[in-house]
């Protein structure tokens, strides 16, 4: 029996590594050609991801937060680049952890892919304004914790 107080592992399972050429297929639909010319089954992301910062879900989001009298996060990130990022990182109902959750960006995109997430932030208004992203989530409550 563990002690109140002490820290259980968070993964019942072990990590395993995500193959490169998985999830991106080339956009002609033709084979890339890998080592020796034989084909793959896709290409590896570049170095630089580009994005825009322009996000309809974020307008939605602030939107949203401000007509509840609240602040919207300063630095949100674009959907698109988490839901890239936790598509190319991650399996269906993997647990996604973000702890620095801000406008719970991160979230948003995992739930949309499948994924299991928990999400932390030290601003209460930041997770208030950000419940909104969340209202037609299976099993959605907003309810505060004393």
């Amino acid at each position: 029996r563990m002690p109140a107080h002490s820290i259980s592992p968070v993964y019942t399972k072990p990590l395993r590594r995500t193959p490169f050429f998985r999830k991106f297929p080339r956009k002609n639909g033709t084979k890339s050609a890998g080592r020796k010319g034989n084909p793959t089954a896709g290409t590896i992301p570049k170095n630089v991801l580009s994005y825009g910062h322009a996000c309809a879900d974020q307008r939605h989001y602030k939107k949203s937060a401000r007509s509840m009298g609240l602040p919207a996060h300063g630095a949100p990130m674009p959907l698109s680049l988490a839901t890239f990022l936790v598509e190319f990182l991650s399996e269906p109902d993997d647990l996604i952890v973000d702890p620095f959750g801000g406008s719970f960006t991160t979230a948003r995109a995992a739930e949309r892919l499948g994924r299991r997430w928990l999400s932390t932030e030290t601003m209460v208004e930041y997770v208030l304004g950000s419940a909104s992203r969340f209202v037609d989530a299976a099993g959605f409550n907003m309810r505060l914790a004393a």
